[in-house]
């Protein structure tokens, strides 16, 4: 069973593990089925992938938060006139 679902419907609408491997940059289609296993795309692969498979990073990339902050709902956003 897939940790995430998203990361599989990605790689399906990709074209497979090796073909998400060419597209993303990965170094094989091992590396693509990893991201499968741990329910990740890692950072640096995952807007890659976006684009190969129109599913956005946010459901890819557990880290998107801290890599992509501008994503993020204005609700979740800290301001700078909000820090002491």
């Amino acid at each position: 069973m897939d940790k995430n679902p998203h990361i599989s419907a990605a790689i399906a609408n990709a074209g497979g593990p090796v073909a998400t491997a060419r597209k993303t940059g990965a170094n094989n289609y091992q590396t693509v089925q990893q991201w499968q296993k741990s329910g990740n795309v890692p950072a640096e692969y995952a807007p890659a992938l976006e684009r190969a498979s129109g599913i956005s990073k946010r459901l890819l990339c557990k880290q998107w938060a801290m890599v992509w902050p501008e994503l993020a709902p204005q609700s979740e956003v800290i301001r700078q006139e909000d820090v002491p």
